[in-house]
């Protein structure tokens, strides 16, 4: 299996393809507005929401570098980005999830034109390989974090279908 393959496995596994653990599209399944701004007791604790738009951001970042744009929305930390722009409305939230899906199925037809040398190139300090393969470790453990959310909360099946 080539390296572009593997990248694109772990992408669409981290995403919406069941493996053994679920993906982050089936952990967002069924969320409502009311859920998405839930948070656990505790002061370190996110919202699906905020988990969302934190994700969101990193992804849109990446895909601004493949298309060789600049990216404007700098922040001063990475806790900046947990500040939920969903948190406004029902459409806010809704809106939210669209855009996590389209910027990930847009980063995955980026991915697919990639050569081995576009994969090693560096945008702008970090090899777009290494990149990647970041993206989906942070997906999966956030996808983790939203899954434990929603059992705190109640709204995780007892009995997954998948």
């Amino acid at each position: 299996m080539q390296k572009r393959d593997m990248l694109i496995s772990g992408w669409d596994a981290a995403f919406d393809k069941e493996g053994w653990y679920p993906p982050l599209r089936a952990a967002l399944k069924n969320v409502d507005y009311r859920q998405s701004t839930w948070k656990a007791p505790g002061k370190a604790s996110h919202s699906i929401g905020e988990l969302t738009d934190h994700l969101l951001y990193y992804k849109k970042r990446f895909l601004f570098r493949l298309e060789n744009k600049t990216w404007t929305s700098k922040i001063d930390s990475n806790d900046e980005t947990f500040h939920a722009k969903a948190g406004g409305s029902s459409e806010n939230w809704e809106q939210s999830v669209r855009e996590l899906e389209l910027v990930h199925q847009k980063i995955r037809k980026k991915i697919i034109d990639l050569s081995d040398n576009d994969l090693d190139s560096k945008l702008p300090e970090i090899a777009v390989d290494a990149q990647l393969l970041t993206l989906i470790m942070h997906d999966a453990y956030h996808t983790g974090q939203i899954v434990f959310i929603r059992k705190l909360y109640g709204s995780w099946p007892a009995v997954r279908e998948t």
